[in-house]
């Protein structure tokens, strides 16, 4: 079950992008209720029926048994048109339904149906508990701080986020705007079990610093990126937008308000330093080496140390494909395709080949933080090593590699992959910790608790 519902983790980026958004045909609607109905009531055998030869060879009734009794014995039915979304694309169909799995737990769970209305995919994806069930920070006594709605405003579509504040504080506070990783990322932070942001905002409004939090633009807006766009109007704008919005909020020290970028936002984090006014940037979790070439590594890892299904395969020679022109662009300059690859246009590859954020970083003179992890396939150890070599002489950058934590920033002892992340699992306590004492050290008045 872990594998299926962390390959649309690892997938869904280029997917959401560039698929068309319709409204769901009564077929759709009853074929996806009826699947679920028969995995509910144990009728293994009428729901691998309703299979495509590939989804049978892929998944057998064996595992579609074990994946039934471990998620949808509970499932509460029929599922509702409103929650389903359906997204057309190259003659398939996905419908994407909130599925309450039971009274505890939520699950968005994907059907793509072949043009002869059969099931040609089944995932799961972001599993969690209702929020009245969920528990919160577990480290991080609630008392201790507030949240409030926080719209951050645009002529191209306000984006909501929530805004975390200290229960008690007295007179002006630092504050940190976190900035997604890639894909269309919820304002949480949710890779599977851990919600990366949230845990994130609590520990630091705890101990004294606000912290704003938002929807990535490609997750509220994702039709606004059907056609050409850049890394500016995905991520850096909003950025910037949301840093300068921050600055007049009640209690901020606008002198005192940093950036925290994680993953694709710890890699462009230089850039949105150059061009908003805030006091340092941390980039957590963050590649060195260009997008293309830490994709073939992280396929090459996943390969060598788990067991691929035949969808995986197929999915993976397109990744590869897409990864292998990518790498070739930031060597040679030149861009073997036409229309989106990982699903970024163009102007996107080229933006980014164009404007090095690592050329910004080298001019960049605010305090940096550069914070990653030891058990992180996706940008494993060595990206940090390559930070700390080439820019040791940069004395405002601070190296700091907690050698236990995966790129969910989740410690562990265990061998890092992507069956990990289906756990309930929180950000470590000790990788806060540094990152809050980093901000404070570079904070002109230290609040430090």
């Amino acid at each position: 079950m872990r594998k299926i519902s962390f390959f649309l983790l690892f997938c869904l980026f280029y997917i959401s992008l560039s698929a068309n958004e319709n409204a769901c045909s009564d077929k759709t609607i009853l074929g996806y209720n009826t699947f679920l109905e028969q995995i509910k009531n144990l009728k293994i055998s009428e729901a691998e029926n309703s299979f495509n030869d590939e989804m049978k060879k892929a998944l057998s009734e064996e595992q579609l048994k074990t994946v039934a009794l471990s998620y949808f014995t509970g499932v509460i039915l029929p599922v509702k048109s409103e929650q389903i979304k359906c997204k057309s694309q190259n003659e398939m169909v996905a419908a994407v339904g909130e599925v309450d799995l039971d009274k505890k737990r939520t699950a968005n769970v994907i059907l793509s149906f072949d043009k002869d209305g059969k099931i040609a995919g089944f995932f799961i994806n972001n599993i969690q508990l209702n929020a009245e069930s969920e528990k919160e920070t577990p480290y991080v006594d609630e008392k201790l701080f507030i949240e409030k709605e926080f719209v951050v405003k645009s002529d191209k579509g306000d984006l909501p986020g929530i805004l975390t504040y200290p229960a008690k504080y007295e007179g002006k506070i630092p504050a940190v705007v976190i900035v997604h990783g890639s894909g269309p990322v919820d304002m949480d932070g949710t890779v599977g079990g851990t919600k990366i942001y949230k845990d994130m905002a609590h520990f630091l409004a705890s101990k004294g610093i606000a912290v704003l939090r938002y929807e990535k633009r490609t997750r509220a807006f994702p039709n606004q990126f059907k056609e050409s766009f850049t890394i500016d109007s995905e991520t850096v704008n909003d950025a910037v937008n949301a840093v300068e919005l921050i600055k007049k909020a009640e209690g901020i020290d606008e002198k005192n308000v940093f950036v925290a970028g994680h993953s694709l936002g710890a890699y462009i984090a230089p850039r949105i330093a150059l061009k908003s006014g805030v006091k340092g940037i941390a980039m957590i979790s963050a590649p060195y080496t260009n997008l293309g070439d830490i994709t073939l590594a992280q396929l090459q890892y996943i390969e060598e140390n788990e067991t691929l299904t035949k969808r995986d395969m197929q999915v993976f020679r397109q990744m590869k494909r897409d990864a292998e022109k990518v790498s070739y662009f930031f060597k040679k300059g030149i861009l073997k395709a036409n229309g989106f690859v990982f699903g970024a246009p163009k102007a996107y590859w080229e933006d980014l080949y164009k404007n090095s954020p690592l050329e910004t970083l080298k001019k960049l003179d605010k305090p940096v933080l550069i914070l990653n992890g030891g058990r992180d396939y996706q940008v494993p150890d060595r990206e940090f090593e390559l930070y700390k070599n080439n820019f040791s002489d940069k004395k405002n950058i601070t190296f700091i590699l907690v050698k236990d934590i995966n790129h969910a920033l989740v410690a562990g002892k265990e061998k890092p992959g992507r069956a990990e992340y289906a756990k309930k699992a929180h950000v470590d306590k000790e990788t806060l910790t540094k990152l809050t004492n980093w901000i404070f050290s570079n904070s002109a008045k230290s609040l430090k608790k």
